[in-house]
C-alpha cells in the first residue's frame, strides 16, 4: 500500500511535466468502469488509437483527445450523462465548500511562526483556503486573545508531549498523501471538459493553496513576532539550529511563555494581504472552474471524491485548532513600534489610587449638582418677588 501510494506521488509530478503524454482513458472510477472500457474497445477504437499516436486531424481544437471524448459521449445513454452532469454540479461546489471548513492563512501564518515543517504539512494537506475579505485584515491579537471560560489543554510530560506531536506528523502527512492520492485518480481517471488535453489540473488546484498560505504567513510574519520571555544569551548557530529543531517538534501548549509583538503596519504587509485575499479568491474560482467541467465520473464516485477532500482538510483543521489554543495559553500581549503604551485599557479599576479617584469624582459631582440645585431655587424665588 505504502509503494502504492509513492508510486502515485511520482506519477503525479510526472503528469506535471508531461502534461501531453497519452494518461487517459485507460483507468476510470467504479461505476462506470466496464460501460466505458467496452466503448473505448468497441465503438471507439480508431478514435483511441489516433489518440495513442498522435495523428488527430487538425480541424480539432484539442487535437487528439477531443475525438475521443466526442465519440463516448455520443455513445452513452441520457441516464448516465445525466448521471455525470449532476457530479460535476457536486464536484464544482466543493472547492467552496472546502474554503468554508478550512483554516486561514492567518491562522496557518500563526501555526508557522513557532512550528513552520508542521504549517507547511497542514498547508499541502488542505486543499482549500478560508476566503478574506480585501482590505479586511485579520488582527492575531484577538485571534490568540484569552476569553474567559474557554477549556484549557492540560499540561503533560515531555513523553505525552512527544506522542502528541508525532500523532499531528502523522495526521497531517496522511493528510497530503491522501489529498496527493485522490487528486492523481482524478488527473488519470477523467477529463476536463475546458482543457482536456492537460491531465494535470486537479492535482495543480489542489496543490497551489500551499503558494496562497506562503504568502499569508509572509505577511503574518511582517506583522506579528512570538517573542521568548528569557534574559538575551549568546548562543553559537548550531545551538540556534538545535532550539529551532526542539521548538518544531514541541506542541505549542507545552512551550514556555512567550510575548506576542504587534508591529506597525507597513506598505509590504498591506500588499501581501491583499494579494493573499485575492489569491484565496481566484483558487476558489480556478477550482470551480476545474471541477465542474469534469467529465466521465458518476454521482457516487464524486461523493466519495468530496469525502476525501473533506477528510483532509477537516484534519488540517483540527491540527491547527489545537495549536492555537495552545498558543493562546502561553503567549502575553504586547505592541511595538511607533504607537506605544498598554495593549489593554483596564476592564477593572486599579487597586488602591482609583478607587479614591473614583469617590473623589462622585463627591465632586455630587456637590455640583447640589449648588446647581440652590442656585436654580435662588433664581426661581427671584422672579416670583419681582412678580
Amino acid at each position: 500500500m505504502a509503494f502504492r501510494k509513492g508510486t502515485s506521488l511520482v506519477v503525479l509530478l510526472s503528469l506535471i511535466s508531461k502534461s501531453n503524454a497519452a494518461v487517459h482513458f485507460e483507468s476510470w472510477y467504479g461505476q462506470f468502469r466496464e460501460v466505458l472500457e467496452e466503448i473505448v474497445r468497441g465503438d471507439c477504437q480508431q478514435e483511441y488509437q489516433v489518440y495513442l499516436t498522435k495523428e488527430a486531424p487538425k480541424d480539432y481544437l484539442s487535437m487528439t483527445i477531443t475525438p475521443v471524448v466526442d465519440c463516448i459521449l455520443e455513445h452513452l445513454n441520457e441516464t448516465r450523462k445525466s448521471n455525470i452532469a449532476a457530479a460535476a454540479v457536486l464536484l464544482g461546489l466543493l472547492p467552496t465548500t472546502l474554503g468554508g471548513v478550512g483554516s486561514t492563512t492567518v491562522e496557518v501564518g500563526l501555526v508557522a511562526l513557532r512550528r513552520p515543517f508542521l504549517a507547511f504539512l497542514l498547508a499541502a494537506g488542505a486543499p482549500a483556503v478560508s476566503p478574506l475579505r480585501t482590505f479586511d485584515y485579520v488582527d492575531t491579537k484577538e485571534l490568540l486573545a484569552k476569553k474567559p471560560g474557554t477549556a484549557k489543554i492540560v499540561t503533560m510530560g515531555s513523553t505525552a508531549n512527544t506522542l502528541i506531536s508525532s500523532f499531528e506528523y502523522v495526521m497531517a502527512a496522511s493528510a497530503v498523501v491522501n489529498l496527493a492520492v485522490v487528486s492523481y485518480e482524478l488527473c488519470i481517471q477523467t477529463v476536463c471538459s475546458f482543457a482536456p488535453e492537460d491531465a494535470f489540473l486537479p492535482a495543480l488546484w489542489a496543490f497551489l493553496a500551499i503558494a496562497v498560505h506562503f504568502f499569508g504567513t509572509w505577511s503574518v510574519y511582517l506583522r506579528t513576532r512570538i517573542m521568548l520571555l528569557e534574559p538575551k544569551a549568546t548562543r553559537s548557530w548550531t545551538q540556534h539550529i538545535w532550539r529551532r529543531i526542539c521548538a518544531e517538534f514541541t506542541p505549542s501548549a507545552a512551550r514556555e511563555v512567550a510575548r506576542l509583538e504587534i508591529r506597525d503596519e507597513t506598505y509590504l504587509y498591506i500588499f501581501l494581504s491583499w494579494f493573499t485575499s485575492m489569491g484565496t479568491v481566484l483558487h476558489i474560482v480556478y477550482g470551480t472552474l476545474a471541477f465542474s467541467s469534469i467529465l466521465f465520473i458518476s454521482t457516487s464516485d464524486a461523493v466519495t471524491v468530496v469525502a476525501r477532500y473533506l477528510a483532509s482538510t477537516l484534519v488540517c483543521r483540527a491540527i491547527v485548532m489545537y495549536e492555537l489554543s495552545g498558543l493562546r495559553q502561553v503567549t502575553t500581549h504586547r505592541r511595538s513600534g511607533s504607537h506605544g503604551g498598554p495593549e489593554f485599557m483596564p476592564l477593572e479599576p486599579r487597586a488602591g489610587h482609583s478607587l479614591l479617584n473614583i469617590g473623589r469624582s462622585h463627591s465632586w459631582q455630587s456637590k455640583i449638582s447640589g449648588r446647581t440645585e440652590e442656585w436654580q431655587l435662588l433664581r426661581s424665588s427671584g422672579r416670583h418677588g419681582e412678580a
